[in-house]
């Protein structure tokens, strides 16, 4: 005997299939709207504001199972310094840097006018004081000399990356991908941290699901997550 489409039994199996491979769109969200991530898991949504931890965490969530080098992860979030090294010498205006007592004086890695190894002396001992005064008005709750100072502080880096380049930067001993590593994994639990204070059920599945081996991170749920990222 054949049966007809509107027959109840193919109708409810039809349902049914529908209900399974029909993933509902933006049930699970994480994407950044700006200055905001909008994060939407479990029927609960928050808001969290931007940063590299967020970053991550959201190009993980993109490729579930995929591994990735801490040192790739950390270039996606700092397209332009490529390691964790060249942030720490990353650039400024030169009204900023006269202000801190460093004049190029049209100096690059193209000019002896200037001596570079003292330039790079100077300039850290500059960001040293600088951010000296930016944790001492983050503690303080001084919010407004604390931006401020976070300002001169990103001008700073970006001025110095400019004028040496990464090649021309000395570099930090140690392991490039334990410092890209510690540049994460900090990243990473500060964001895990401030999940838990506002949607602990995401915390908790975050914290299951993000895993690191020797130098990689990737993110592995126990079930597939349609995440709108």
């Amino acid at each position: 005997m054949k049966l007809s489409l509107e027959h109840p039994d193919l109708t409810r199996q039809f349902a049914q299939t529908e209900g399974i491979s029909a993933a509902k769109p933006n049930e699970y969200r994480f994407k950044n709207d700006g200055q905001r991530w909008s994060v939407l898991y479990d029927s609960k949504h928050i808001s969290l504001n931007h940063s590299d931890g967020m970053i991550y965490i959201a190009y993980l969530l993109k490729h579930p199972n995929k591994p990735f080098h801490v040192r790739d992860l950390y270039a996606i979030s700092n397209p332009q310094s490529g390691s964790p090294q060249a942030d720490r010498y990353s650039d400024m205006s030169g009204d900023d840097l006269a202000s801190e007592g460093l004049f190029l004086d049209n100096a690059s890695r193209h000019t002896d006018k200037i001596d570079d190894a003292q330039l790079i002396a100077d300039y850290r001992h500059s960001l040293l004081e600088l951010e000296c005064k930016f944790e001492d008005a983050q503690r303080n709750g001084r919010c407004c000399e604390a931006e401020a100072l976070q300002m001169r502080l990103n001008a700073l880096r970006r001025l110095m990356s400019r004028e040496f380049g990464l090649d021309g930067m000395p570099r930090r001993t140690g392991d490039p991908n334990k410092q890209a590593y510690d540049c994460i994994s900090k990243a990473i639990k500060r964001i895990f941290k401030s999940i838990q204070c506002e949607h602990a059920t995401l915390a908790a599945h975050l914290k299951n699901s993000i895993h690191y081996e020797t130098y990689t991170y990737h993110y592995s749920p126990d079930h597939s997550i349609p995440w709108d990222v």
